[in-house]
């Protein structure tokens, strides 16, 4: 090869580097644009909410000196399935269902400060006029054209003991009616979730990417609450958040259930029996996790529930050790170094980073959660009662409500995403395929 063909490579190779670093600085500005844009909406917002600003950016996002937010005052519910104790937390502060510095990265997302026109109009919803909704201005009109369709109820979930009968819209059916819910929640789901955009690059190079979506997948699961006993009187799910494995085909697996009101009636223990049979059929999942049934690893699951307009999350905590017992009758921990109590800081053989700390804040909270668990006094027959955290009820009509339902959902799906969610799908995905670090 003579020297001018050399040349005229080494230009094509500097050029193309050339390329590659404009290409990368103007992403990177256009992603800072993006950053700055929201940070201004979020503080134009809070100015007028009268709330305070957001710290400087170069401050970490979570704050390891952070208050305890207080208890809610409403009385937990127990409840029995199969033998299987468990006691609901209603009206729980979002910081109890998804750690607080993965909802400090949804204050991020634009698509939760995204202005809808429906609340540019009035901020309860129920005074405007869907009919007049603009063509040209989409945004969530499905979500709220559904719900316009759907059953209401003059009060929450849990805040109705006997479950009072629903009104539905004129010259329709409860039956009729209550599809409707199904459709603004997929919708919702779907809007939200494809637009928060949340993608984890891998250490295999044959899998890009991994991505939560919502599917309408209707049927009535399987599970089992001790060993031999499985069940089949599993509720009916009115759609499922999914997690596929690109490029890998049919890699389908259900990672949050989506539950909605199915009857005009819904009393309050029935249906909180109902959402924890759901509970088990996820936890049923953890035949993908490798351990012995004697010594069953913690696991968190989480419902999303809509009644009505009102939504809400459910967080149902399963320790090992309650797991274990209930499972086969005895716990039998292996060695005496449990995974929760090793911090990265104990390696002091390495440079500390700030994803090592914010791996250490996951443990932390994690703990805070077992420690809060362990308190749990067991029934009159020494069998552990479970306990499921349920956020506050947001009415979707309600521009507060809106917002923080949207926020709340946007952070459970980072947490996701994560890595750190113990959600045995979730933990055989990233175990399959790590996160690129």
């Amino acid at each position: 090869m003579d020297s001018r063909s050399v040349l005229r490579q080494r230009q094509a190779i500097e050029a193309a580097a050339r390329y590659k670093l404009y290409k990368a600085r103007k992403e990177l500005n256009a992603e800072l644009q993006k950053r700055r844009a929201i940070k201004k909406m979020i503080l134009e917002q809070r100015e007028a909410e009268g709330t305070l600003p957001f710290e400087d950016d170069r401050l970490p996002m979570f704050n390891i000196m952070e208050t305890i937010p207080e208890v809610s005052e409403a009385l937990p519910v127990d409840i029995e399935v199969h033998g299987i104790r468990a006691r609901f937390y209603p009206d729980r502060p979002d910081e109890d269902i998804v750690p607080r510095r993965y909802l400090e990265k949804a204050e991020y997302d634009y698509i939760v400060h995204r202005p809808v026109w429906i609340f540019s109009k009035a901020k309860d919803g129920h005074k405007v006029d869907i009919e007049t909704w603009p063509t040209l201005n989409t945004n969530f009109y499905d979500v709220f054209r559904n719900l316009n369709e759907s059953p209401q109820w003059k009060k929450g979930l849990f805040e109705d003991d006997e479950g009072a009968a629903a009104t539905c819209p004129r010259g329709s059916t409860f039956e009729e009616a209550r599809l409707y819910q199904d459709n603004a929640i997929h919708a919702l789901l779907s809007e939200l979730f494809f637009r928060v955009d949340v993608m984890r690059a891998t250490t295999t190079l044959v899998v890009s990417f991994h991505f939560s979506r919502p599917k309408i997948m209707r049927g009535c699961p399987k599970y089992v609450t001790r060993y031999g006993k499985k069940h089949n009187d599993g509720p009916l799910s009115s759609g499922r958040i999914v997690v596929e494995y690109f490029p890998k085909p049919y890699s389908r697996h259900t990672v949050i259930p989506v539950t909605t009101s199915l009857s005009e009636h819904q009393p309050l223990r029935e249906t909180l029996c109902a959402n924890f049979k759901m509970h088990l059929t996820q936890l049923a999942n953890l035949r993908h996790v490798p351990s012995r049934a004697d010594h069953l690893p913690d696991q968190e699951v989480f419902v999303i529930n809509l009644h009505g307009s009102r939504l809400h999350i459910q967080r149902a905590i399963f320790p090992g050790s309650k797991t274990s017992r209930a499972w086969c009758g005895k716990y039998h921990p292996v060695g005496g170094n449990r995974e929760l109590h090793v911090f990265k800081a104990s390696d002091t053989s390495r440079r500390y980073t700030e994803r090592d700390m914010e791996w250490d804040i996951d443990q932390l909270d994690w703990l805070h959660t077992l420690r809060d668990d362990e308190r749990e006094t067991p029934d009159e027959n020494g069998n552990p009662v479970f306990r499921v955290l349920a956020s506050q009820e947001y009415d979707l009509w309600t521009k507060s409500g809106w917002h923080a339902a949207l926020r709340l959902l946007a952070g459970l799906n980072h947490y996701l995403m994560g890595g750190r969610a113990k959600c045995a799908v979730m933990q055989v995905m990233f175990r399959e395929f790590p996160v690129e670090k």
